[in-house]
């Protein structure tokens, strides 16, 4: 019992990386809660095309919270990295847009450079104000991107805590909680009707998440694997998520590794706490995917360094799973650290 209280406590805090707000689209007015504008409110589920504004500078987005209510956006401009290589551009790239879908339904649309926001489906709880779960697709030329965006409301919070039961999607055991939030996608109209013929167009596509995002990705990515989809499945990609199956981990069609890379911070006196967490799960570890891994850690007087797991190795599945004495860190969690980190990562590579 006081294992699963300290993981209600946890999945509190750590969905409330992503700020309250509301649709820009259709309506009446409603004022924003982060910032005090005025926007539309949505009304129902609906898809929107999009095309990209002009491409931004290349930013980091920091999300920042206190330890109680206030959360904010720090937007800071930052030099060019290193050149790199394709595969860290593709990581980096799959970590903005995995921060980016948290706000394509709100007043301010947080571009990624290189890539247009293609397609857009905001769902909504008729029975929760203000409720929101985003799946954005994002285009570069063929290559195509589907993300999905974590924590941000009370039905969320909710899936992130029923992790005890279990069920079958995919021919994979998964947490109940994981895998109803894909289920509402896969089966909605706005997934039949407009996202599948244009993943059909794509000769690449791309799954990516934060959190509880990278959660429901994963899942995706599960029934990718077993040719439940029509279209080209290349890769996943996943900051801060959780595991997500029991038993046996989400692979290739014949056991093998999925392309992709998942991250997670493990600092040397904080941690990300989602990572980890459905690690302790009562009744059995919730296990990660068998994709390669690395780890960030930040010390006061070497820097960051980094570890990195093969993919095909048992540790992978369950890894972060010693916290030790760290405190865990919604700062950790923030999807902006990540990015950053990962800027630094590929550019000891070069």
């Amino acid at each position: 019992m006081a294992q699963l209280c300290i993981m209600v406590v946890l999945f509190y805090f750590s969905s409330l990386a992503a700020s309250s707000r509301v649709d820009s689209v259709e309506a009446v007015p409603s004022c924003n809660e982060r910032d005090g504008t005025c926007a539309g409110l949505a009304t129902a589920s609906m898809v929107q095309k999009l095309t990209s504004r002009e491409e931004a500078e290349a930013e980091l987005v920091e999300y920042e919270a206190d330890a109680k209510t206030a959360f904010w956006r720090r937007r800071r401009s930052t030099p060019a990295p290193t050149p790199m290589s394709a595969d860290g551009r593709l990581a980096i790239d799959m970590a903005k847009i995995a921060s980016a879908v948290y706000w394509i339904s709100g007043p301010t649309l947080e571009e990624v450079e290189g890539w247009d926001l293609d397609l857009w489906w905001n769902e909504t709880d008729p029975t929760w104000p203000n409720s929101h779960d985003e799946f954005g697709l994002y285009t570069q030329g063929s290559v195509c991107a589907l993300a999905i965006a974590g924590s941000n409301d009370v039905p969320d919070i909710w899936d992130n805590l029923n992790v005890l039961p279990t069920q079958s999607i995919c021919g994979v055991e998964v947490v109940s909680g994981f895998a109803n939030e894909a289920l509402d996608f896969i089966r909605s109209e706005a997934y039949q009707t407009n996202f599948t013929p244009r993943l059909q167009e794509c000769e690449q596509v791309y799954l990516t998440g934060h959190s509880l995002g990278g959660a429901v990705a994963t899942v995706l990515a599960a029934c990718a694997t077993n040719q439940n989809f029509s279209w080209n499945f290349a890769g996943l990609y996943t900051i801060g998520a959780p595991g997500v199956s029991v038993k046996t981990q989400i692979s290739s069609a014949d056991g093998g590794c999925l392309p992709g890379l998942r991250v997670f911070n493990y600092d040397a006196n904080t941690i990300d706490p989602v990572p980890f967490i459905t690690s302790i799960r009562p009744g059995g570890a919730m296990l990660h995917p068998k994709v390669a891994a690395v780890s960030f850690t930040s010390t006061w007087f070497k820097g960051l360094a980094r570890a990195d797991y093969d993919c095909a190795s048992n540790d992978t599945s369950v890894v972060p799973n010693e916290k030790g004495w760290r405190l865990s860190s919604t700062p950790d969690h923030a999807a902006g650290r990540y990015i950053e980190r990962l800027i630094s990562h590929f550019a000891m590579d070069s």
